[in-house]
């Protein structure tokens, strides 16, 4: 991750996604802020394998930003 990205990730579009989805959770379907976490959790565990093969591929040669 651009080390930009990790001291202000309010400039990151993507992230500002998440935030924005995560706001919603609370306000559009009641979740509490800490099953907002735990769910968060439960795809950080979900998708972490996946992830991690595309950042792999990105480093073969892949798309890289």
């Amino acid at each position: 991750m651009n080390n930009q990205f990790k001291k202000n990730w309010q400039v990151c579009p993507p992230a500002l996604i998440i935030a924005g989805a995560m706001g919603m959770l609370v306000d559009d379907y009641g979740m509490s802020h800490r099953e907002v976490f735990e769910l968060i959790e439960a795809i950080k565990r979900d998708t972490w394998h996946g992830l991690a093969e595309m950042h792999a591929e990105n480093k073969k040669g892949g798309r890289v930003q």
